[in-house]
């Protein structure tokens, strides 16, 4: 009867451990990893001298937001833009491509970046006089219009600029005229014009050290250098000196 007792006894133990079983841990969803990694930049075509944000997406293998990986970035071609590696920040440099990438747990996203150099060039000059006050004509090649706002001018001290009025737009393939009397010295028979991007970087400049009698201009326009040029041609296709 003793021994009766026992095994009953013991019967009802192993019961009890079955049912005290924590079955939570054996069906508990596996750790969570990194899946993915998703790279976006705020512009992918710069000008030398801006600024731009590159940003990642972490997502873990369901889908969800993952936020417990260590994010660094970095540029195939430096020289062209530079990038921060541990918060994104990007700034161009030179005219170029590179690809910016994005890694994470070897995970990695990368996209490309182009840099171009400030399209606008100064493409005809005519100095000011006693009666004239002079101008600069500005020509843009491309096939896109561009904003001058944030743009700045200069004689030859570059220290000393003047801001080109905001709102100003050179058409695609197009002229633009600033008064002579913008620049902080005039147009004089010995200067210069220096003109600078709303980054800060030069477009283009042109020193001269006499009177043309005309103007100096590009021929064809946006090309070569400038020379004296036949006859002024304010806003217009340059007309260029017969050898």
């Amino acid at each position: 009867m003793i021994e009766l007792r026992r095994l009953m006894f013991g019967a009802v133990a192993l019961a009890v451990a079955a049912c005290s079983y924590d079955y939570s841990a054996a069906t508990s969803a596996p750790p969570r990893v990194l899946a993915s990694v998703v790279l976006s930049i705020a512009d992918s075509v710069l000008e030398v001298g801006q600024f731009t944000q590159a940003t990642v997406s972490l997502r873990d293998q369901v889908g969800e937001p993952f936020d417990a990986a260590r994010v660094t970035f970095t540029s195939s071609a430096p020289d062209v833009a530079v990038i921060s590696p541990d918060d994104g920040k990007i700034h161009a440099l030179s005219q170029g491509t590179t690809t910016i990438t994005a890694s994470a747990e070897g995970k990695t996203s990368a996209r490309v970046l182009v840099v171009s150099f400030p399209p606008i060039f100064i493409n005809e000059v005519a100095l000011s006089s006693a009666v004239e006050t002079g101008w600069v004509e500005l020509y843009n090649p491309t096939a896109k219009a561009v904003d001058l706002t944030g743009w700045t001018i200069t004689n030859a001290d570059v220290f000393r600029s003047a801001v080109v009025p905001a709102g100003s737009i050179v058409p695609a393939r197009g002229f633009f005229v600033i008064d002579g009397r913008s620049f902080p010295k005039g147009l004089p028979e010995r200067e210069a014009a220096h003109l600078f991007s709303r980054f800060g970087v030069q477009s283009d400049a042109f020193a001269w050290g006499h009177d043309p009698g005309t103007s100096f201009g590009r021929c064809p326009d946006g090309e070569s250098g400038l020379g004296v040029t036949a006859v002024q041609t304010r806003g217009a296709a340059n007309v260029c000196a017969i050898p």
